[in-house]
């Protein structure tokens, strides 16, 4: 297995070719009973609705069966370790075509939270010294000195954070820009936009099947999070 990019395609070599099915709209998921019916290798709790693994023929599990006893494995165990080859070869294949430019980006604005974090305590310390050296100041006439020095560190130690903040931002930005223009940030995008176009397509087909259905209700409202719509005859 490995994995390859050609003329800005990410192509993932996993095996052997399969049909993977994700089910349909409407299709309850969760753990199938067996209750006495189907073949009795039918595991109990194997998954229904198209969410477990995909059938395989008899010559492909006679394959992993072989390659788990030379492995000195169970199938399970056999089973797992594939997976995670996978797993990690997809994850690999992503970071190579810029996913890991959107980590980047994540890990230096937190570190850039963090030193803002800093500077906001430093100059909380900073007005508390002040505060300090006016007090003593005005209770014996002197020896404010000491807090005016400790606030002047203080700020000047918020000043180091803040440019330090700025710093990891600007990193930030450019490896958000890199992730966005490579070819992880473009395929993420488009599945992004693909899945919001399914949910605007779904939220319209109930709107509108309300809408027909409640037409002449001018009591009738539909909610959806904090999405009202009414018909325009409602007002």
């Amino acid at each position: 297995m490995g994995h390859r990019i050609e003329n800005g395609t990410l192509f993932i070599d996993a095996g052997d070719p399969y049909l993977e099915h994700h089910g349909v709209l409407g299709m309850k998921w969760g753990k199938h009973l067996r209750a006495g019916k189907g073949p009795a290798s039918a595991p109990a709790s194997a998954g229904g609705g198209g969410g477990g693994a995909p059938e395989e023929d008899e010559e492909t599990k006679k394959k992993i069966e072989e390659a788990a006893k030379k492995a000195g494995m169970s199938v399970d165990d056999y089973r797992k370790k594939f997976a995670d080859k996978v797993a990690g070869i997809k994850k690999a294949a992503y970071n190579a075509a810029g996913g890991n430019h959107k980590t980047e980006a994540a890990r230096f604005r937190e570190m850039s939270r963090g030193e803002q974090n800093k500077a906001r305590q430093a100059e909380g310390k900073a007005h508390e010294n002040s505060a300090k050296a006016a007090s003593q100041d005005r209770k014996y006439g002197s020896g404010g000195d000491v807090y005016r020095r400790a606030a002047d560190m203080n700020k000047h130690d918020a000043e180091i954070n803040r440019g330090n903040a700025k710093m990891y931002q600007d990193i930030a930005s450019d490896q958000q820009s890199k992730y966005e223009k490579s070819l992880a940030g473009r395929y993420d995008k488009m599945k992004a936009d693909r899945e919001r176009k399914r949910k605007m397509k779904r939220r319209k087909m109930i709107e509108d099947a309300f809408r027909a259905k409640h037409s002449d209700d001018t009591n009738a409202v539909y909610t959806e999070g904090t999405r009202l719509v009414v018909n325009s005859k409602w007002g």
